[in-house]
């Protein structure tokens, strides 16, 4: 009995090891992002602690109250669910805290797909490692697929973690906060394993109409505040359609020209990538020159600049028509209805 005790005792022992081995660079990654995470969670003060603090200015306090009207206008109004979340506060100062890669084949609208436990399939990876994401990016840099590479400035835990307000929340105006705060509530009360594009699609549509919900609610359709987001909605519509029917536009072409060369592949990939953003200047935005100032962006990332467009856009018409339709803009009805087809 004890030598067949010690053969189960070695095959255990030598799965664990095989797996930690085979599974080292995930690992390694799990590793870095809950260190990173938790230096986050623990030096985050309480809100009610930063709120009675003199040192700490008033217009500090002012948008950590209108966080917490949010939150509580998202749970009561919207049917979010309560949890922990933005009841502490962290003070990064200048400080870079997350990264997020994303990356697509060269001549198709394909994203490459990274598996986790428990959240499947996803087409983008956070890290508070800069330098191991940068090794990431550049390896797969050199197997020729388009990259997205750039600082994150919110992100949720999915119920894992508290998530904090992070100081650069604070620069948002009334109604870009409110948007954000509700877009990350979104994900922690519905996460559709597997289908990422779903759930940023849902949580962009929650985000926009929900704070345009809470604006009137809080300051009235005539105020600043709601007036200030109309426009900013209305050029960020104007953008994403446009990147949206771009998209549509290299689908078309990468399927045209399956069984051309590299070269030309690519020469015409690039022309028609360099006349989407000569169309940027016929658009009529309010801020027109900040969104010029992404043509950069588009050069760079190319597929993958549009690709993260259609992440959390391609499905807004769809998902508008059932909420509209079916649940005549109840919110709190959807949210509802999606909860309980997810259990």
């Amino acid at each position: 009995m004890r030598k067949y005790l010690r053969y189960f005792l070695f095959l255990f022992i030598l799965s664990i090891f095989s797996a930690a081995v085979y599974y080292h660079e995930l690992i390694a990654y799990g590793f870095s992002q809950l260190k990173g995470q938790l230096k986050i969670i623990w030096n985050a003060r309480p809100v009610e602690e930063v709120l009675k603090d003199a040192e700490v200015a008033d217009s500090v306090k002012y948008k950590l109250l209108l966080i917490q009207e949010i939150k509580a206008f998202a749970v009561a109004e919207l049917g979010l669910e309560p949890n922990d979340n933005y009841s502490t506060f962290y003070k990064q100062n200048k400080d870079e805290l997350l990264w997020a890669l994303s990356a697509t084949e060269p001549y198709a609208l394909k994203y490459f797909e990274w598996n986790f436990p428990f959240l499947g399939s996803v087409t983008y990876k956070g890290f508070f490692d800069k330098e191991m994401g940068l090794k990431e990016k550049e390896e797969l840099e050199k197997q020729g697929y388009d990259i997205d590479w750039g600082i994150v400035s919110a992100w949720s835990t999915l119920g894992f973690f508290k998530d904090p307000i992070f100081q650069s929340f604070l620069n948002k105006t009334e109604g870009k906060l409110a948007n954000l705060i509700i877009h990350e509530l979104t994900h922690g009360t519905i996460y559709i394993k597997n289908d990422v594009d779903f759930n940023e699609n849902l949580a962009s549509l929650i985000g926009d109409r929900g704070a345009l919900r809470y604006l009137e609610y809080r300051f009235g359709k005539d105020s600043k505040e709601y007036q200030e987001y109309i426009m900013h909605r209305q050029d960020s519509k104007r953008f994403q359609k446009y990147i949206v029917s771009g998209a549509a536009k290299l689908d078309s072409l990468y399927k045209h020209i399956a069984n051309f060369n590299d070269k030309q592949k690519l020469q015409l990939k690039n022309e028609m990538i360099d006349a989407l953003i000569l169309g940027l200047d016929t658009i009529p935005f309010h801020q027109k020159e900040k969104y010029l100032q992404l043509s950069d962006d588009i050069r760079k990332s190319k597929n993958a600049f549009f690709m993260d467009y259609l992440r959390y856009n391609s499905q807004e018409d769809s998902l508008v028509k059932v909420l509209d339709s079916q649940f005549k803009g109840d919110i709190k009805a959807y949210i509802q209805y999606l909860v309980s087809q997810n259990k």
